[in-house]
């Protein structure tokens, strides 16, 4: 009965270590000069679909960087990172 506990625990125990290290693994991007894709609606249930909207790119200079925001038709609408804005020039989102 102890050594299941103890085979329980050190299985928990990997999983938790795997979790970690899967995380780390992830880049970081920051939200501010994350690019979007935008699934607009009519309707505040998003049941009636009107459309799609991405940010246009990327603007600024090295020092400077932003993202050219596309103005969405409607207040209700989903949005995707699809690019980011990191180094001045548009670059995918890694999904791991």
């Amino acid at each position: 009965m102890n050594s299941k506990k103890i085979a329980a625990g050190v299985l928990a125990a990997t999983g938790l270590v795997a979790a970690a290290t899967a995380a780390l693994a992830q880049p970081y991007y920051d939200p501010e000069y994350i690019g979007y894709r935008y699934t607009y609606y009519s309707d505040a249930e998003k049941t009636i679909y009107a459309g799609d909207i991405w940010d246009e790119g990327c603007g600024g200079d090295p020092a400077y960087v932003y993202v050219v925001r596309a103005n969405v038709p409607s207040a209700y609408f989903t949005k995707e990172a699809v690019f980011y804005c990191g180094n001045g020039y548009i670059e995918p989102i890694m999904v791991g």
